[in-house]
């Protein structure tokens, strides 16, 4: 979007960003996020049949972190190192089944 916005220094710039279902919860976390603070991206907003999954919270995603730290062999480093890690980890090394 804020590349968009950058082009639109030659015309009126009046962005409605819409989406629906899944797009819909899109629209809504632009919306939200940032304390619902928008850096003028947009003017307005639609949403149709917006659709909301859970939102677990860290804790109940941790065993995820936890399994591809393993399979990378990242878990063996103190856990402020590990992340970085991970991100210095391949990623076909991520996806191996375990």
């Amino acid at each position: 979007m804020k590349w968009w916005r950058s082009l639109a220094t030659t015309w009126s710039y009046h962005a409605v960003i819409p989406g629906a279902s899944a797009g819909a919860e899109s629209v809504a976390m632009h919306l939200a996020a940032y304390g619902g603070r928008n850096d003028d991206l947009f003017v307005g907003a639609m949403a149709e049949s917006i659709f909301f999954p859970a939102q677990p919270f860290v804790e109940e995603l941790e065993y995820q972190f936890g399994r591809v730290a393993s399979q990378t062999g990242c878990d063996k480093m103190p856990r402020a190192q590990q992340m970085a890690c991970l991100r210095s980890t391949d990623v076909p090394s991520c996806r191996r089944p375990t």
